[in-house]
């Protein structure tokens, strides 16, 4: 695990962030931070699965780059999480890729890199309303 920022632990109400550059990890928790959520970084799809089972019920979303370490990608991390937790909300970025990967679930938002704050804020306080 990276870190963790924000104090809010209630139920559904942490943004799960999945970057492998500590400091990529460390902007979109800011962020987070900044619009008052809490977030947790991890830096594999392997630790995000690992934390997931512990505690999908309080993950309102995950943020995930496509490029991580191990066997496994971003897309298919998003896959996975949207199959098995789809209450959770799902953004995947990328600083190779513009456009959407076609590989991506249907009910998951793609932010291209560099990110902007506004969008990366929009997302989670999104995903952290009251459905």
């Amino acid at each position: 695990m990276i870190g963790q920022k924000g104090d809010g632990m209630g139920k559904g109400s942490v943004i799960l962030v999945v970057e492998d550059d500590a400091l990529l990890a460390d902007m979109a928790l800011e962020m987070i931070e900044e619009a008052g959520l809490t977030a947790i970084a991890v830096d594999s799809v392997d630790a995000a699965l690992d934390y997931l089972k512990e505690n999908a019920e309080r993950v309102a979303a995950m943020f995930s780059d496509v490029r991580l370490r191990g066997p496994l990608n971003g897309i298919e991390l998003a896959a996975f999480v949207a199959v098995r937790w789809p209450q959770i909300a799902i953004c995947v970025t990328s600083g190779v890729a513009l456009e959407r990967p076609y590989r991506l679930p249907k009910n998951a938002q793609f932010m291209p890199k560099p990110w902007k704050p506004q969008e990366v804020i929009a997302f989670v306080q999104k995903a952290v309303r009251p459905r």
